[in-house]
């Protein structure tokens, strides 16, 4: 019977040194694999946030030459608006009506 209780024992002594091997095997290549994870999840939010800067960047500039677009048409409008004035005044008989609209 001790012979039985030996190898028992041996056996169980054998599976938790095993299982305690398996197991620091799996938690390294855990551990491994999260650390890969972590690295990359850095490397992605460096990378988004250096596209987010330059997108800013992109749209900023394009606000700033539509604002000038706008200016230059706003003071192009009021050219044309006392160029009107001016000529309706050397011609105070034309009214707005005899001018052919442009087509």
């Amino acid at each position: 019977m001790k012979n039985v209780l030996g190898v028992f024992d041996f056996s169980c002594t054998e599976r938790t040194r095993l299982v305690s091997c398996s197991d620091d095997g799996i938690i390294s290549k855990y551990e491994e694999e999260k650390e890969r994870l972590c690295t990359r999840y850095e490397q992605l939010r460096k990378k988004e946030r250096s596209l987010i800067s330059e997108h800013e960047k992109t749209c900023t500039d394009k606000i700033a030459k539509l604002e000038e677009s706008l200016k230059k048409k706003k003071q192009d409008d009021m050219t044309f608006s006392v160029l009107r004035k001016t000529l309706g005044s050397f011609l105070e008989s034309t009214s707005d009506e005899d001018i052919p609209a442009d087509d």
